[in-house]
């Protein structure tokens, strides 16, 4: 019997302390923003409360020290919300991180895993590879 390993990863950024501070879900709402211009519209887009993404930002915002948005408010001409300088570094970090990371992954070379009992012929198959 044949089992083919599927690698699957998760990134995601801590203090130094080793507290959470952003990772995929968080990347996928602030990518939202920068798409949308609208916390409103990325928050339907990610399948998050509009309560949530704003706890959420204004939680990371503190805790990196810095403005990850600039928010406009809403009236006749409309509002919208862009990210700043800082967090679309933090974005683009974060997705240099994943692609580095399937890069690596691409390099390894796994060998077939067989059920007990099986002998391996030494012939190799494709493996899928994941990210999560």
């Amino acid at each position: 019997m044949h089992v083919n390993l599927i690698v699957k990863y998760k990134v995601w950024f801590e203090s130094e302390k080793g507290d959470f501070v952003l990772g995929p879900g968080g990347i996928e709402l602030l990518k939202a923003i920068h798409e949308t211009g609208s916390i409103r519209k990325a928050c339907e887009k990610c399948g998050w409360s509009y309560k949530r993404a704003l706890n959420y930002l204004n939680s990371l915002e503190e805790t990196l020290g810095t403005k990850i948005t600039v928010r406009k408010r809403g009236g006749r001409r409309g509002g919208g919300t862009v990210l700043t300088d800082e967090a679309l570094r933090l974005v683009n970090v974060y997705s240099e991180v994943c692609r580095k990371i399937e890069e690596g992954i691409h390099e390894v070379k796994f060998k077939n895993i067989r059920g007990s009992g099986s002998h391996h012929s030494g012939e190799s198959e494709p493996h899928r590879f994941t990210h999560l």
